[in-house]
């Protein structure tokens, strides 16, 4: 398989995602820490949970508040005549706050997706580097668990039993794993090798 990848970049951290056979090979960097996981096909699902992280909404609101103080510090400074000094400290705490401003603001309602169903999660940014990007791969990423599924799942072991067969076969059509044409045919399969067996059976006993 050709390992397709998704990598989201922010001020504060890298993300990537690789999918590889049969896992995910995940690696992140941030300011103070780097790691690198795996995660195995089998260990997540094909649940999609969104969240809105909104915790830079209040940081963004009290940064404007400094921005519209320290306007309010520089006209005042220009009318009463300050030193120059003083005015050149208001104006770099104003150009700051406007910096701090913008990034919090970028962060506003920051939207999360988590890839989870399974025993572990995959957590990935909904609009880095856009939303259309993030969509395709995690489609990506579900038809790569439905094929690792279908050609893991449809080798049966020759003692198993038809009926546990059955079930599996109606588990990959629920999962999309296999379709509708697939599934009557495996089943077919199935049912032609299950007469077989137990001819053969009959064979050996009358022997």
């Amino acid at each position: 398989m050709t390992s397709k990848q998704l990598i989201q970049k922010t001020r504060s951290f890298k993300n990537e995602v690789h999918i590889k056979n049969g896992h995910l090979a995940v690696k992140k960097k941030a300011i103070n820490e780097e790691l690198e996981y795996l995660i195995k096909f089998e260990e997540l699902g094909f649940e999609i949970v969104k969240k809105v992280d909104k915790s830079s909404n209040n940081a963004f609101n009290v940064l404007l508040i400094f921005n519209a103080i320290s306007v309010y510090g520089i006209t005042r400074g220009v009318y009463k005549h300050y030193d120059l000094g003083n005015l050149l400290i208001q104006c770099f705490c104003f150009a700051l706050f406007v910096f701090l401003s913008f990034y919090a603001f970028r962060r506003r309602n920051k939207e999360i997706i988590y890839l989870s169903g399974g025993s572990k999660v995959l957590e990935l940014l909904a609009a880095e580097p856009d939303k259309e990007t993030v969509s395709t791969f995690i489609e990506e990423v579900h038809d790569a668990i439905r094929t690792y599924y279908k050609n893991k799942y449809t080798n049966f072991d020759e003692g198993m039993p038809y009926e546990d067969k059955v079930s599996i076969l109606k588990w990959l059509k629920e999962i999309g794993s296999i379709t509708d044409k697939e599934f009557d045919q495996l089943i077919t399969t199935r049912k032609a090798e299950n007469i077989i067996g137990f001819n053969c059976k009959d064979n050996n006993y009358l022997q």
